[in-house]
Order: C-alpha cells, then sequence, then structure tokens
C-alpha cells in the first residue's frame, strides 16, 4: 500500500484535506481469517456507519464475493442503501431495529429487523410479515434488548408461531476484549437460558472481541465488525492486515522565533526557534482536538510531534528537526498507516481506533485498493 500511496496521492491531494487509502483486499483477508476462526459457525459481517467510514457500497460487494452471507447495519437507511448490491440469497439486519412506520418498506426490500423490545416483537408476531426478523435478549449489557421475562412471556402468547418467524436469537458482550473478565461467561450463561425457550432459533452472541473467545462463544453465527478492518480487538486476536492509511499534507511551512506562540488558547509557545508545518486537516476531518500539543503525524521514519490546539480545518506540528530536502508544501505525512495505528491514534486522544475510524470526514479523497478473486 505505501509504495502505491508515494506514487499517486500528489496530484489530488492538494484539493481536499487529505487521501484515505482502503484495501479492499485485505478487508477480505480478515474476513476469510475471521470465517476460518468461528468455523463451523457462520461468519457474518457488520457493516453499519458506512462499514466503519470506509465505505460499504465498495466493501460489500467485495465480501458476498468472498462468501459472506449475513450481513448487519445500524438503521434501516444504511439496508435500503445497500440491499442492491446484494443478491436476494444474503439476509440483511437492522441492528437498531426499525419502527412501524418503516416495517412494510423494510419488508418490501427484504430487510430483517433485529427486534429489541417487548412493542416491537409483539407487532411483528401480530402482523402478517412475510420477512423473518431477529430477536435480540438483554444478556447484562443494557443497552439494547428484550429480558428474560420478555422472552418468557413472548413464548407463552405465540408460542410455535415464534419459531417460524423469528430466525436469530442474539445478544451482545459487554467485555469481549478483556478475556479474563468473569462477565462474558455470566452473559454467555443467561444467554444459554435464553436459548431454552427458542430450541429451533439459530444462535448468535460474539460480536469481533467474542470470536476470539472460544468456540463456546460461537454459537451458530458470529458477527464481527471491528476486526474486518484491521483493528485490535482483543490480545487474543489473530494477526489481522490493516486496511486503511490516512495521509495528509503540508499546507504551509514557517519559521518562529523562541517564544513564540501556536494557535488558538496560546497553550504552546516556542521554546527555541522552530520550523512549524501547517497540516491540511483538523477537527471538521476527524482529527482529535484531545490531540493538542500530544499525538503526531510521520514523515517517512520521522516523527513531528502536534504542537498547539487542533483548529476545524488545520493544525501544526513541529518540522524543526527535519531536513530541508524533505520538506516542502504538498509533502505527505502520514496519519495512520505503518508508523501509527489507529490504536496509537486513540491512546494519544484519550479514545478507541473505533471512534477515530468513523469521525474521519467526507473531505477527504477515498480511493480503494481493489479485491481480484
Amino acid at each position: 500500500m505505501t509504495a502505491l500511496l508515494s506514487t499517486q496521492l500528489t496530484h489530488h491531494a492538494a484539493m481536499t484535506s487529505g487521501v484515505i487509502t482502503i484495501d479492499i483486499a485485505a478487508v477480505v483477508t480478515n474476513y476469510r481469517l475471521l470465517a476460518q476462526c468461528v468455523a463451523p459457525a457462520e461468519c457474518a459481517a457488520v457493516l453499519k456507519a458506512d462499514a466503519y467510514g470506509l465505505g460499504a457500497k465498495q466493501i460489500t460487494p467485495a465480501l458476498y464475493t468472498a462468501g459472506c452471507r449475513t450481513f448487519f447495519v445500524a438503521h434501516a437507511v444504511e439496508a435500503i442503501a445497500l440491499r442492491p448490491l446484494l443478491p436476494s440469497d444474503a439476509t440483511l439486519y437492522v441492528l437498531n431495529g426499525i419502527s412501524v412506520k418503516a416495517v412494510a418498506e423494510c419488508a418490501q426490500h427484504g430487510i430483517s429487523p433485529v427486534l429489541n423490545t417487548n412493542e416491537q416483537a409483539r407487532y411483528w408476531l401480530m402482523n402478517d410479515i412475510a420477512q423473518t426478523a431477529a430477536l435480540q435478549v438483554d444478556t447484562g449489557m443494557s443497552r439494547l434488548g428484550i429480558s428474560l421475562p420478555e422472552l418468557s412471556s413472548l413464548v407463552q402468547d405465540f408460542g410455535s408461531s415464534i419459531t417460524r418467524r423469528i430466525a436469530l436469537l442474539m445478544s451482545h458482550l459487554a467485555i469481549a476484549d478483556k478475556p479474563e473478565n468473569e462477565f462474558s461467561e455470566q452473559q454467555r450463561q443467561t444467554f444459554l437460558s435464553a436459548s431454552l425457550y427458542l430450541p429451533n432459533t439459530a444462535l448468535s452472541l460474539a460480536n469481533s472481541a467474542g470470536c476470539f473467545l472460544g468456540a463456546n462463544y460461537h454459537f451458530d453465527l458470529c458477527r464481527p465488525g471491528a476486526a474486518l478492518f484491521g483493528i485490535h480487538v482483543s490480545d487474543r486476536s489473530l494477526p489481522l492486515q490493516p486496511c486503511v492509511q490516512v495521509n495528509l499534507h503540508i499546507a504551509q511551512i514557517r519559521q518562529v522565533a523562541a517564544g513564540t506562540s501556536v494557535s488558538y488558547g496560546c497553550t504552546y509557545h516556542a521554546n527555541r526557534p522552530m520550523r512549524i508545518a501547517t497540516i491540511s486537516a483538523g477537527y471538521a476531518d476527524g482529527i482529535p482536538r484531545s490531540m493538542d500539543n500530544n499525538g503526531g503525524v510521520w514523515l517517512g521514519s520521522q516523527r513531528l510531534p502536534v504542537i498547539g490546539r487542533i483548529c476545524m480545518d488545520s493544525f501544526m506540528v513541529d518540522a524543526t528537526d527535519v531536513p530541508d530536502s524533505e520538506l516542502y508544501v504538498g509533502q505527505q505525512v502520514e496519519f495512520i498507516g505503518a508508523n501509527q495505528t489507529l490504536e496509537a491514534i486513540g491512546a494519544a486522544s484519550n479514545t478507541i481506533g473505533y471512534e477515530i475510524l468513523t469521525r474521519l470526514g467526507r473531505r477527504y479523497q477515498r480511493q480503494y485498493l481493489p479485491f481480484i478473486e
């Protein structure tokens, strides 16, 4: 990926905040590694938030070609956009459920909701809707899903019709990234109790990190999302491939005297005569404002630390020690890539790689390295 970037980025980058390069072949490689890890369970793909900001329309067909047949997004509008890209044998679930007003439209498009409340479940079961649905039970995360008593009541009221209308019973692990924590096992036991109410229904518990907790957590279907894109989700994770690189460009270079203030609030003052490079992106492009006077970018093998506050459209770095021959306006610097992972940026910004990835804005040029079967 790096060699390709060095020859292709310069022409377009000056007109944008920078360039995001997404390696679709690496996403497919990660999917196949995950599918092997969880087999014989089915491996689905969670592509919510536009495939974590990387382009669901570009990535979805490649995953289907690689063998994925079950996809999850968060909202119905995401599912409606993806449905035309998938053949009829692919199942597309909406994790956040759907409103009563959207039921007919989703059924028309062949989209299946994940029913998360007692009211949603009862509406679905009482009406003649051709599409099957998933039913989520809350096993301890207290986010989405019905309780075990509510599940028991549904089974009593609707009997065997549930098994015809509900294709998947699922829940979500809250702390699977900490394999030593006992809470995941508590959730698994609660989920097993829930499964007794629907003995002939497919089961799904494992998210990305849950895929690495072992076969007891895989059940019939696993739902990796972040792991598809090489995000580190667990110390037990496979050696997944990074799938994204973000390069920004230098918009201006200036010399300042010792004591000169830098950026809003004058929170940084040059401690020596310095050469400052202004970088082409800011918090409107997903550069975390919490990187003020922290974090950095890379020019080759040299780290350029952030100085001063992140602005909406730009930020400044210390480029004093870069040789003159290697520093010029338009020069590319690495924000995410071989030298600086999503996890490193998250740590410097008091957040996680997931947030960094999904916050990358729309002002970047996005280019895709293709997957060829």
